[in-house]
């Protein structure tokens, strides 16, 4: 009964071992089709939109139709939070460009203007230091007026900073909210971004890179 054990045993582990080894086999001729196959590396990013919870909302590829330009907006973050997601979300890219949107959360706690414009001013020295281009989007406005008031105050000092550091400033209001106040038809809950309004921000983003190439 012993000799049958072991030889049962054996027939198991070799059984075993022979699958480890196809499966192994396998694994490196899929390895070696997916390296010899130019499709399948990982698309280059040039573009990366980089902001709070208005840019994460953005289908950037499908509303650009570009295939080089990658989504690193982060809901519910302040611009404080922005500065250490800069490694992990933009430079880890090596892209060419980045687009900063932010400081309606900054408005909404109560985080003063000189403290949002130093580290918005940090985040364009950071991108500098590196090598990409930053260009500084407004602070998108609301529907609500005592909100909007912040929002156009930090604007100007947007505009002010852009000049400062010589890099460009896209005023996005300027297109979707020519009035100086977010139209219902371009919103969700009175911040948020519907369709609509996506589809004229990425137009101006393409506008944008199309002056640059």
């Amino acid at each position: 009964m012993s000799t049958i054990s072991n030889k049962s045993i054996i027939i198991k582990i070799s059984f075993v071992l022979n699958i480890i080894s196809l499966m192994a086999f396998i694994w490196l001729g899929f390895r070696r089709w997916h390296a010899t196959h130019p499709e399948n590396k990982p698309r280059e990013i040039e573009v990366v939109m980089f902001g709070d919870s208005l840019t994460a909302g953005g289908e950037w590829v499908y509303l650009t139709k570009m295939n080089n330009i990658i989504n690193s907006g982060m809901s519910g973050y302040n611009t404080s939070q922005f500065i250490n997601e800069i490694p992990g979300r933009v430079l880890i890219y090596h892209p060419k460009i980045c687009y900063i949107e932010g400081g309606i959360n900054d408005v909404f706690v109560g985080i003063p203007i000189n403290r949002t414009l130093k580290n918005i001013d940090a985040i364009i020295d950071s991108l500098i230091n590196h090598k990409v281009i930053p260009v500084l989007q407004s602070v998108l406005l609301t529907t609500d007026s005592l909100t909007n008031l912040k929002c156009s105050e930090l604007n100007l000092k947007y505009i002010e900073l852009a000049k400062i550091k010589n890099i460009k400033y896209l005023d996005i209001n300027r297109h979707i909210a020519k009035t100086g106040i977010l139209p219902e038809i371009y919103s969700e809950d009175g911040v948020h971004l519907k369709k609509a309004a996506y589809q004229i921000w990425a137009s101006i983003i393409v506008e944008d890179l199309s002056k640059r190439r």
